[in-house]
């Protein structure tokens, strides 16, 4: 299918409740191929609720969401999406190349396994059994099996936690390079400087409402920091 004509992901009116909890409280977003947003907030505002419904891993209480004009659940079986989470263990004593060849069989297309490795900078650890990488090193593993079903849109929740600075600067080298191919972005991070640097458009929600959604360049518009911008914003809803 063409995944250029249509919004990638649409989500509509979000609700999810936990009980008394209330989790997203009418999160509305629609992205278009080949954006990159940064989903920002606090700790418990509703990110990672967010990205469990769009990848189909839970039913929102109220609303709709279509990913490519479908499911999220179907359009994650035909490949067109792929993961990168923060929860989800891998196999300490398997290799990182087995590791990899074992994800890419279970889609129809996949980025062949020394493609990934040289993409991800994982070739010189295609042999070292998991249980010896670094956390960083871990967290290109998870990339690279993200990558794996060769999808057209990339989830990614909290991606550089536990890299060092260099390590995410690779990282998002190798996003870039995938976004320039045409691929969709959708990233939650604690790390407010590669929103402001590596996003095309900031969405800040908190107690599960959107409470702002911009073009970076527009958040960040008169030089204010993007950390400013995001107390400025939580503080007041805080406050209401």
């Amino acid at each position: 299918m063409n995944t250029n004509t249509m919004p990638v992901l649409k989500a509509t009116d979000i609700h999810q409740s936990f009980g008394p909890v209330d989790a997203l409280r009418g999160v509305s977003l629609t992205l278009a191929p080949g954006e990159i947003v940064a989903i920002l907030g606090v700790n418990g505002a509703g990110k990672s609720t967010f990205l469990d419904i769009v990848l189909g891993l839970a039913t929102p209480t109220k609303g709709d969401v279509s990913v490519y004009g479908m499911s999220p659940r179907e359009a994650v079986r035909r490949s067109l999406v792929g993961a990168m989470l923060q929860s989800g263990s891998m196999p300490r004593d398997a290799k990182v190349r087995s590791t990899i060849d074992l994800v890419a069989s279970t889609h129809a297309d996949p980025i062949p396994t020394d493609e990934l490795l040289e993409r991800t900078n994982l070739a010189k650890l295609a042999d070292r059994p998991l249980n010896k990488l670094s956390g960083g090193e871990h967290q290109r593993v998870r990339l690279a099996l993200t990558l794996a079903g060769n999808p057209d849109f990339l989830i990614l929740d909290e991606p550089t936690a536990g890299m060092d600075a260099l390590a995410r600067r690779a990282f998002w080298d190798t996003m870039r390079a995938e976004a320039r191919e045409g691929r969709t972005l959708l990233f939650a991070t604690h790390y407010l400087t590669e929103a402001r640097k590596d996003a095309d458009r900031i969405v800040i929600i908190d107690e599960g409402l959107i409470l702002l959604d911009a073009p970076t360049e527009q958040v960040v518009a008169d030089n204010e920091d993007l950390e400013d911008v995001f107390e400025r914003i939580t503080s007041h809803a805080d406050a209401q």
